[in-house]
């Protein structure tokens, strides 16, 4: 609650400070008066501060503290939705600010894209390694996936974007996959532990198989 709280008050913040300094929130309205925008202070700031909010959405890094927090404390369905649905609306949204409102800003941020994918996939990827629980597991599995998205942005081309969406779509049926799969195996086992997955190609040959394929 409270890490949402924080991520819609810097994204309301930055949209206000937009507001105030283009009079519109429209993405083409936008786009046609970037080159009187590009130079204001005022509206990089509130630009910024919307990246901040999105970026708790999507949760990359530095601003993915509480995602593996999140997903061992909720119910698996609703974690799944958060993977989901989260992600997939964070995506869309940066997608369409970044190359329909403020394409000369997002090619001048790079490097910036770059280096905050690299971090993202590096945080989620090393975080997962000791984790026993499975909830927590698919959180730090959650942000490193968004680095692999970050990347697409990062080549600030439209080549990328397809790929974003190519491997974003992908994403989201392996996640719910791996979520229907936990949600019944800890159910019967009424545990969130590794230890739940044991032996589950004898117990159930199709709840296996769809695990490792997702």
């Amino acid at each position: 609650l409270i890490m949402g709280g924080l991520s819609s008050a810097f994204l309301v913040y930055g949209m206000a400070l937009v507001y105030g300094t283009s009079g519109v929130l429209g993405f083409d309205a936008l786009r046609d008066q970037m080159a009187a925008l590009g130079s204001s202070r005022v509206f990089l700031a509130g630009l910024i501060l919307i990246l901040v909010g999105i970026a708790f959405k999507i949760a990359v890094v530095p601003f993915q503290m509480g995602t593996p927090d999140v997903y061992q404390g909720s119910p698996t369905p609703t974690a799944a939705f958060l993977a989901v649905g989260s992600k997939a609306a964070g995506f869309a949204v940066l997608l369409r600010l970044l190359f329909f409102a403020v394409p000369e800003i997002t090619l001048k941020w790079k490097l910036g894209w770059l280096a905050v994918s690299v971090l993202t996939i590096l945080y989620g990827s090393l975080g997962a390694i000791p984790q026993r629980n499975l909830s927590r597991l698919m959180g730090y599995s959650s942000i490193a996936h968004a680095g692999f998205l970050m990347l697409g942005l990062a080549t600030v081309s439209q080549a990328g974007v397809a790929a974003m969406l190519f491997y974003l779509g992908a994403y989201l049926f392996s996640v719910l996959a791996v979520f229907t799969v936990l949600s019944l195996v800890m159910e019967e086992a009424d545990v969130q532990d590794m230890d739940a997955l044991a032996a589950l190609n004898r117990r159930s040959p199709l709840l296996a198989m769809t695990l490792a394929v997702a």
